[in-house]
């Protein structure tokens, strides 16, 4: 009889997808094959992760770039680590998104990783502002948003100041129809270059919020 230790790498052997049940291969001082299941597809030779044990029999998670989160021992979530899952996130898809992702969306991407049973809402808030990466917690709408710092945002920047050129103004349904981006991000970066005083807002208008560019 062996128990394989929680946190302990394992590797797939037998293994049936549709039951999510096989065999899995454990190395101590020597090999052992022992029964595992998981709730996540897996095949033949991938590497795996044990998050509960018993005699003869283990349940596991795939071992991915996901599987960091988990804190010493699988007892929770690292926050400083998940904060840079997420800045890299947010990084990869700049030029798509701003910067920028719902704190929802994040979550449902998550929930897809191997870290799905552990990661919650108050995870992804509470990463905000962890550590050395510079992840923001943004509002817009009653939604919250997890983005990258307006520093880093630059190209959205240039595009607008690009779009300005040669105009008094740019209209928020002028930037939106140009750009195709959602309101929380046109007004992310618009509040930003007021803010830099590289234009003012006005929003007196029928049409809705102007922004004045400065000469």
């Amino acid at each position: 009889m062996v128990k394989v230790p929680t946190g302990a790498r394992v590797t797939v052997d037998l293994w049936s997808k549709n039951k999510g049940k096989g065999m899995v291969k454990y190395h101590a001082d020597t090999m052992f094959l022992v029964r595992g299941e998981s709730d996540f597809p897996l095949e033949k030779g991938v590497p795996a992760i044990v998050v509960e044990s018993h005699e003869n029999f283990v349940r596991i998670i795939p071992l991915d770039d996901y599987t960091r989160i988990l804190g010493k021992n699988l007892t929770g979530i690292n926050i400083e680590a998940l904060s840079k899952v997420i800045y890299e996130y947010l990084k990869k898809h700049i030029d798509h998104t701003g910067g920028m992702v719902s704190v929802d969306d994040m979550l449902v991407m998550l929930k897809k990783t191997s870290i799905a049973m552990e990661i919650k809402r108050k995870h992804l808030l509470k990463a905000a502002g962890a550590g050395k990466y510079q992840v923001q917690l943004y509002e817009h709408g009653g939604i919250m948003f997890l983005a990258l710092s307006e520093q880093e945002c630059t190209t959205d920047q240039a595009t607008i100041l690009e779009l300005a050129k040669g105009r008094d103004y740019l209209g928020m349904v002028e930037i939106r129809a140009v750009t195709g981006w959602k309101d929380a991000r046109i007004v992310r970066v618009m509040d930003f270059l007021v803010e830099r005083n590289a234009c003012r807002k006005s929003s007196t208008y029928k049409d809705g919020m102007r922004f004045y560019f400065t000469p």
